[in-house]
């Protein structure tokens, strides 16, 4: 539902904005990504320490 939000909003942005919404967009994908290895190491030492 937010995708078909931002889509109609794209389309009156200017440059600028649109250039602002990029950047924040992928350090929220960066973000997303580093919270998920944190997860996954903290999964994997859980894993270990229960097997052993």
């Amino acid at each position: 539902m937010e995708r078909l939000i931002r889509r109609q909003v794209d389309y009156h942005l200017k440059d600028s904005e649109k250039r602002i919404l990029t950047h924040k967009n992928l350090e929220y994908r960066i973000r997303s990504q580093e919270l998920a290895r944190k997860l996954r190491t903290i999964l994997i030492k859980k894993i270990m320490s229960a097997l052993l």
